[in-house]
């Protein structure tokens, strides 16, 4: 076992080969002789397989498995598995295949005898009761034992701080809340299920049977045909541990999945199968929108209502112990997350402002998760009375919209409003105030305020307009310079009196040169801030 060794091998991906080198073995020096090689994975219901290596010459010591055993999962994602087994299942002893779960550790045993011709003549033929384990002819060299170790790799969906399964819209956009008449589709990013490099893959969410394996109860969901009406629902039995593991499959097409989406107020759940976005990613996507609710009779769905909770279950196939489970909330009025919307003025990019000036158009922007991949909201934003509509933000996440370029007759001094109802939940409102300003800079003098101050100061200046190029120096009474910050477009400046190191400075008294600029009109003064904690 010394030939470039290799410690660990991916399920499907990687051939496992096993080499003896042992010169007793080459008891006949004219003719390629065998040997037999143990190998095990001993968790529990894994395999174990008694393997033939070849010599690999003539009157040469070395005996090795010329052809690569496949490394399978016990568990078959596609749900197919052995005839006549349930579901994916396809351990088979003696088979020279070798099925394991990931982070499974398989040793590889050679004992130093020789075998019966009968017993290894009956060796990889699935048979387990020919020659299974062989039965020993002769000991070549008692107690010559040798053992090494591999182990099957792993990665985890969920590795208890990174999280890899997502709800998606129907855009396929990962969020976080959806609307009551949306539907929800499950993303799941899973590298142990990427086992053929060369094809896209399939989980079946039913991967282990649909009934009668006994894999996963009793906390997996169960489905009733009782609670099947012709076209609806009724809550006639529930789950018999816990009532909000679910009792009713909506599609009506088996029970005790193992990906499924749940609606645990009401027992309502959907069986999930998930197809590679693409060859060799790794990342899987559900194939079906799962409908939370919707205005049309007869449709299967979850029957969501504002507030409820929905969940997303996963196991992985070949890692039971990666087990992972995700929640959204169900907005109050179909809104995403609860009060979640956020109005603010903007400039044409999107880009927030502290003011606007006489000649400026207006652009609102509003975030609302619970309209995300819409293609406009209607008359959601008010300015004085007037409504106005919103899109997509170009480049921005798919809940965030703005409106149109909006010119108003703006009188220097004034400030406008602007709010943003939600037209599905009118309880969901934001808003935003701004001020209009000259567009000429006009500066009387700089402050500092509050001053002296314990955690925060904000330079700032009295006159009119908005820098375009507003900066701060600060100074210690020995001339050195100790923080600095510029800024554009604003009209203040926050300083929380550390300086440019990220070390809190000593209280006392420290000069400060303030400049502001519209580029046309340049205004300079010096002045003293102290710090007192």
């Amino acid at each position: 076992m010394n030939r470039e060794d290799e410690n660990e091998f991916w399920i499907g991906r990687d051939p496992v080969y096993v080499e003896v080198v042992d010169s007793n073995a080459n008891t006949d020096s004219c003719c390629p002789e065998q040997v037999v090689v143990h190998i095990c994975d001993p968790h529990e219901v894994d395999d174990s397989e008694w393997l033939i290596l070849d010599e690999m010459s003539s009157n040469s010591s070395v005996f090795f498995s010329n052809q690569g055993l496949q490394l399978q999962s016990v568990w078959d994602a596609l749900g197919v598995g052995l005839a006549g087994s349930n579901g994916g299942y396809q351990l088979k002893l003696d088979n020279w295949k070798i099925e394991g779960f990931n982070e499974d550790v398989l040793y590889a045993r050679y004992n130093d005898v020789a075998y019966t011709d009968v017993d290894m003549s009956g060796l990889g033929d699935m048979d387990t009761d020919t020659a299974f384990p062989p039965m020993i002819d002769h000991v070549r060299l008692a107690n010559d034992v040798s053992f090494d170790l591999m182990q099957i790799a792993d990665t985890q969906v969920y590795d208890g701080e990174l999280l890899n399964m997502y709800f998606l819209d129907r855009q396929g956009n990962r969020i976080t809340g959806y609307v009551n008449s949306d539907c929800v589709f499950i993303e799941v990013i899973d590298l142990d299920q990427d086992e053929d490099q060369y094809r896209r893959e399939r989980i079946d969410g039913f991967w282990d049977g649909t009934a009668g394996n006994g894999q996963n109860l009793p906390f997996a969901p169960w489905d009733y045909s009782d609670n099947h009406a012709d076209c609806g629902f009724y809550d006639v039995e529930t789950h018999p541990v816990n009532d909000i593991l679910g009792d009713t499959n909506i599609f009506k097409n088996g029970q005790w999945a193992k990906l499924y989406v749940l609606n645990p107020r009401n027992g309502h759940w959907a069986v999930v199968d998930l197809l590679e976005t693409g060859v060799g990613t790794g990342d899987f996507v559900s194939v079906t929108c799962i409908d939370l609710a919707s205005q049309y009779g007869c449709v299967p769905t979850l029957g969501v209502l504002p507030g409820d909770t929905i969940l997303a279950i996963y196991q992985d196939p070949s890692n039971h112990s990666d087990y992972v489970w995700i929640a959204i909330k169900v907005g109050v009025g179909g809104g995403g997350i609860p009060g979640g919307s956020f109005t603010t003025f903007v400039d044409e990019f999107g880009n927030e402002v502290e003011a606007y000036t006489g000649d400026d158009d207006i652009y609102v922007k509003v975030a609302d998760s619970s309209y995300a991949g819409a293609n406009t909201i209607l008359g959601a934003v008010k300015i004085a009375g007037v409504a106005y509509d919103l899109s997509p933000l170009p480049g921005a996440t798919a809940d965030t919209f703005i409106t149109n370029p909006i010119s108003l007759d703006l009188v220097i001094g004034d400030s406008i409003t602007a709010t943003y109802t939600d037209p599905a939940n009118p309880t969901d409102t934001s808003f935003d105030t701004i001020s209009i300003v000259p567009s000429e800079l006009s500066v009387e003098s700089f402050y500092a305020g509050p001053n002296p101050f314990v955690g925060e100061t904000v330079f700032a200046y009295h006159g009119s307009g908005i820098a375009t190029t507003f900066s701060i120096e600060v100074y210690d009474l020995s001339g050195h310079l100790v923080w600095t910050s510029e800024l554009t477009d604003v009209s203040k400046i926050p300083w929380n009196g550390i300086n440019g190191d990220g070390k809190t400075l000593a209280n006392g008294p420290y000069i400060y040169v303030a400049m502001a600029t519209d580029g046309t009109n340049t205004f300079t003064a010096k002045g003293t801030v102290f710090i007192n904690r």
